[in-house]
């Protein structure tokens, strides 16, 4: 197989939403880098619910309007972000990234054209995991006995920060891959410029 179409295999189209919100929340692994982040998330979420006593639902339904908040703002900027990537992609990038490639034996190509639409997903079901919670904390006293909701909220209280932190935090990994991108695609400029000059 050519690296023409090694390139066009890395780009899968079709398939189905369910298929792509799996493969896209494994941006979240434990690999790497990863395990950095779901540590700081679960000190983070530690830290929340330390000062908040989460058996006062309106104190946390307010914390969850918060953070709702916020992920709107960051599924707004990854959608404005991944338009504007659009541009970098030139065709002396698109080139630059399937040599380099098919030289390393890499996968960089599907890389920086599938992570910002996976970062998407990963931040969409963030807010539905939210608004889910929500709805449960809201609800949740007419479907439980009192006793054993304490227990239930408290730890589903934990888990939805954790993952919630965890999938802010994959913002850090956007800025690198932008800022990455946007170097090599300097990089390409500068030495076209170059070779003009000569």
């Amino acid at each position: 197989m050519d690296k023409w179409e090694r390139a066009m295999d890395e780009l899968e189209f079709g398939g189905s939403s369910k298929q792509s919100i799996i493969e896209a929340l494994g941006i979240l692994s434990f690999k790497q880098s990863g395990a950095c982040y779901w540590s700081i998330a679960i000190v983070l979420a530690g830290v929340i619910i330390s000062f908040i006593n989460i058996r006062y639902t309106t104190i946390f339904n307010s914390l969850i309007d918060t953070i709702i908040i916020v992920q709107l703002a960051i599924f707004g900027a990854i959608f404005t972000l991944y338009s504007i990537i659009l541009v970098f992609f030139s065709d002396s990038l698109t080139n630059f990234l399937i040599d380099f490639d098919s030289k390393r034996n890499l996968s960089k190509f599907r890389e920086f054209t599938s992570y910002y639409g996976d970062l998407l997903y990963v931040i969409f079901t963030s807010i539905l995991v939210s608004i889910l919670y929500k709805i449960l904390l809201l609800r949740g006293d007419e479907y439980f006995i009192e006793d054993c909701f304490v227990y239930v909220e408290n730890g589903l209280g934990i888990i939805y920060l954790v993952f919630v932190l965890r999938c802010i935090l994959e913002i850090y990994s956007a800025i690198f891959n932008t800022i990455s991108l946007f170097k090599i695609s300097m990089h390409i400029k500068i030495k076209n410029l170059q070779n003009k000059d000569e």
